[in-house]
């Protein structure tokens, strides 16, 4: 399913440039007629709304198809080992690759609240022109992921690591056959975990390019990721026949050599001089920083937090659910990164529409959030289209009609957390664009705890029952961010 991915998301962002964007900016031409006018009580001003419109368009197609690239970037790693492995490897070890790869880039996914600090913020800066503050903040998020890395990496390494993976593999019993995947799943998440520091500030780099309007490097060390980690895989598993280990570390290898590459990139450009501050100064800004992240990194451990307990829940339901459960979601994560880049081309392009003079509302502003409202809903569209798949050939996931069954009953419920996803992600991003990151805070933990009462209080736990309640919890979000950002910022 990840192969997928692969051709759908640059598919879908070239149909996106080529045919709904086009057809949008004719239906702006063709309100030429707005272009009059405006009288106030002390001044008379022209203003050209189809400018305004046009500039929209051609920043947005300039950012959506690497953004898509990039929040695909993790899957492209796990599905090239994933290949591997199923080449010359056993069984086990192909089964042991599933949860190891899925609590990686769960991981990489909750630790991504400091790369959408950093958009956010180095692309304020950057709209006023700020290149020291933008400095300072690369090392800034360099020092938080340092930190970050380390500690999951540390806490991987010990007893509270196997807790955790036995977590994702519903806490199998000791003599239970899932538990044999256990040892091989470990190897190969302990050997991630050595590029696991790199992997995040290769993350922040990327932020800190895109958010200078640097399109093209991004989306070059994606490509050279990739290379490196078909290279390695091709010579420590199939040639030499290393299996899982091999997978781990021509990952690992790939994640350091793109972060060099990375780095070396911005001293040859000489794009970031690493300035010294005073070690208050310095802790100071660092405190700032990671209260921006509050947020973002409780957003995260919701999201994430409610599908555990969901996929927690669906274990106690039989066999035949968990298994169109599992392909189900697996479908769901697989389209989520069309949400994220939707989010990400927010936080890149909103403070770019504000008013230098207060960052304020102005009309140029209120034309972007319209505009990325209404990409925002293709999106949606496209994205919830997705659920064709596995509603109508569920035969590529399964040759059994009880677990089709259920797939085609649980689709429905796909579609709309998929198409509620992208809404959610576009409010999300222009909340924590404009810095209203306690409300989020204070929504998501609200919201986890509701769901968490919700799913107490099942008398009869059903697969159906779960998804519906889950979708309810996305729906309530794209409410709760909607309303709130009209209240705060609306029109008067």
């Amino acid at each position: 399913m990840r192969f997928i991915q692969l051709l759908f998301l640059p598919v879908c962002s070239g149909f996106l440039n080529n045919h709904i964007i086009s057809c949008l900016k004719r239906d702006f031409q063709v309100k030429k007629y707005r272009e009059k006018l405006i009288f106030s009580n002390k001044n008379i001003y022209p203003v050209k709304v189809t400018q305004h419109y046009t500039q929209i368009i051609k920043d947005v197609k300039q950012l959506s198809l690497p953004l898509l690239v990039i929040s695909a970037s993790n899957p492209i790693l796990s599905l090239i080992d994933t290949i591997s492995v199923g080449k010359v490897s056993s069984v086990i070890e192909l089964a042991s690759l599933g949860p190891a790869t899925s609590l990686c880039d769960t991981g990489g996914n909750i630790f991504a609240f400091i790369s959408v600090v950093t958009t956010c913020r180095v692309a304020k800066a950057f709209a006023k022109k700020d290149d020291r503050k933008m400095n300072y903040l690369l090392n800034d998020s360099f020092f938080i992921s340092f930190v970050c890395g380390s500690i999951v990496s540390i806490t991987m390494f010990n007893s509270f690591g196997v807790s955790i993976l036995r977590l994702f593999l519903g806490n199998p019993s000791i003599s239970s056959e899932t538990a044999l995947l256990v040892p091989g799943a470990m190897k190969y998440i302990k050997i991630r975990m050595i590029g696991y520091i790199p992997a995040l500030m290769t993350s922040q780099l990327q932020s800190y390019t895109l958010a200078k309007r640097n399109v093209k490097f991004p989306l070059k060390t994606v490509g050279f990721t990739a290379l490196i980690n078909i290279i390695a895989d091709y010579i420590l598993v199939i040639v030499m026949k290393f299996g899982l280990v091999g997978a781990a570390w021509a990952t690992v290898f790939a994640q350091i050599s793109t972060f060099v590459y990375m780095i070396s990139y911005l001293i040859k450009q000489k794009e970031n001089n690493y300035e010294q501050r005073m070690l208050k100064r310095r802790m100071k800004d660092i405190g700032i920083f990671l209260k921006r992240c509050i947020g973002p990194a409780v957003a995260n451990i919701g999201r994430t937090g409610i599908l555990i307990m969901t996929s927690s829940l669906c274990s106690c339901c039989g066999t035949v659910s968990v298994a169109a459960h599992q392909v189900i979601l697996s479908w769901f994560y697989l389209f989520c990164p069309i949400g994220e880049a939707v989010s990400q081309t927010v936080l890149n392009l909103f403070p770019s529409y504000l008013s230098t003079k207060g960052q304020k509302f102005t009309k140029e502003t209120w034309s972007f959030i319209s505009t990325m409202c209404k990409i925002a809903f293709v999106f949606g569209i496209i994205d919830a289209s997705s659920v064709m798949v596995p509603m109508y050939i569920p035969n590529i996931f399964t040759t059994s009609n009880e677990v089709s069954l259920v797939m085609r009953s649980l689709s429905p419920y796909l579609a709309l957390a998929l198409f509620g996803h992208v809404l959610a992600s576009f409010f999300e991003g222009l909340l924590i664009a404009t810095g209203d990151t306690k409300y989020l805070a204070t929504m998501y933990s609200l919201n986890i705890i509701i769901i968490g009462y919700f799913y107490n209080k099942l008398s009869l736990i059903n697969v159906n029952v779960l998804w519906m309640i889950y979708v309810s919890s996305i729906g309530t979000r794209v409410i709760e961010f909607s309303f709130r950002f009209l209240w705060m910022h609306g029109k008067r």
